[in-house]
């Protein structure tokens, strides 16, 4: 699956010497063939030499600076070792989300074929089914919404409470409960996951085996969000492009 977007670290790339020697050709170069990985399927570009060059714009093979920074598979496909590990944590992320999203839609299938706990009617029958719900009391119909939207909060909750660190995942009734009013503020799952994601690597979520990481229920319902994050910088070996 293609990346639609990709971290990049300022201090590292500013703090490489082999950056600070390239061309602004090369750099560009670079940059072309960084893109063309994580657009790729498997985050690695399948492609010969010569037609790897004409990708990048300039002749490789008088450029190792920046032929360098990729090498091949056994297979020999080109990749980049910083921005394939950077390809497979997102991927691993994106499977994380399908799989929530797989069975919060497996359980409102389950509840949608119960009603009083019988099997509802099946296509066959789809008439009779339609007939029913029309001759449902007005108490009946609510409590069906309300049991549908309940249904839809428990996915989106599913989903952050997947997110949310390995190993500090607690109190998740209180947490529950606090998705429900804080989904309305964020707007978007999304938005909390996000969040998530640039904060798991902050250095203060880092200390002392995650000792300052808060209660989920706690992060709810201080929007947290909302809160700047500051991205760590990164150790690199001098020499070394920081992808």
């Amino acid at each position: 699956m293609a990346m639609p977007w990709f971290p990049c670290y300022p201090s590292d790339l500013l703090g490489s010497l082999r950056w600070q020697m390239m061309t602004p050709e090369e750099r560009g170069a670079y940059w072309q063939l960084l893109c063309l990985c994580y657009q790729s399927a498997n985050g690695k570009i399948m492609a010969p030499l010569h037609l790897l060059s004409r990708m990048s714009g300039i002749d490789l093979e008088q450029h190792p600076l920046v032929l360098e920074a990729f090498q091949q598979d056994e297979d020999g496909r080109w990749f980049n070792e910083r921005a394939y590990s950077e390809w497979l944590k997102r991927q691993e992320v994106s499977e994380k989300r399908t799989e929530a999203g797989a069975k919060g839609a497996a359980n409102r299938w389950q509840k949608h074929r119960q009603t009083d706990g019988k099997p509802m009617a099946n296509a066959n029958t789809s008439t009779s089914t339609s007939t029913s719900r029309e001759n449902i009391s007005e108490s009946e119909k609510d409590s069906l919404v309300l049991s549908q939207a309940k249904s839809t909060t428990d996915h989106r909750f599913e989903i952050f409470w997947n997110a949310w660190p390995a190993g500090h995942k607690k109190s998740k009734r209180a947490a529950e409960k606090a998705f429900k009013t804080a989904i309305k503020r964020a707007g978007d799952v999304q938005v909390m996951v996000d969040a998530l994601e640039a904060q798991k690597g902050a250095d203060k979520w880092r200390e002392d085996n995650g000792r300052y990481i808060p209660l989920p229920s706690r992060w709810l319902n201080e929007d947290r969000w909302e809160d700047d994050t500051v991205i760590p910088e990164r150790e690199y070996v001098p020499g070394d492009l920081p992808f």
